[in-house]
């Protein structure tokens, strides 16, 4: 089982930005991700994922993304 963690500040900067603008782009509104943590486990079939993340963004916004997704 191969495993994959990322648990530096300057790792999980570099992956909270991206990820960021890729919901922002998706979603068309702004989320400030913070990732703590992410830790990846490949058993060669399927991908575990655990991610430990703050995600800050407008009351309005998460109205917005669950009328979209209900």
């Amino acid at each position: 089982m191969d495993e994959m963690n990322l648990v530096s500040k300057f790792m999980t900067k570099i992956v909270s930005g991206i990820m960021s603008k890729a919901l922002e782009k998706q979603l068309g509104c702004k989320v400030d991700l913070q990732l703590n943590e992410i830790r990846v486990k490949f058993d060669g079939v399927k991908a575990l994922v655990h991610l430990d993340m703050d995600a800050e963004l407008r009351t309005a916004d998460i109205t917005k993304i669950t009328s979209k997704f209900m």
